[in-house]
């Protein structure tokens, strides 16, 4: 009789490969969300899907998504010059 080696291979390889995906362990990422109220201009509203996120009220907010780490800040106080009414 011949012995079947790629059986015993395919078996190995099988176990292998089951002992790794058990033996590490998985990895959660939180998906974050989060607003920052502005006293000057609009809020900052975190867009859905980031994973990694700060906001500060009156500063502005950075998250992470796709990689990529954004960054906005709050309208800065602007000076705003009086109505031009009439002399008298």
């Amino acid at each position: 009789m011949k012995p079947i080696y790629s059986l015993y291979a395919a078996a190995f390889a099988l176990v292998f490969a089951g002992g790794v995906i058990l033996l590490t362990p998985p990895t959660t990422v939180y998906a974050c969300s989060g607003t920052a109220t502005c006293e000057n201009g609009l809020d900052i509203t975190i867009p859905q899907g980031a994973t990694d996120c700060h906001c500060t009220d009156n500063v502005g907010c950075t998250w992470t998504k796709d990689g990529k780490t954004y960054t906005q800040k709050c309208a800065a106080k602007t000076d705003f010059l009086p109505e031009e009414g009439p002399i008298n």
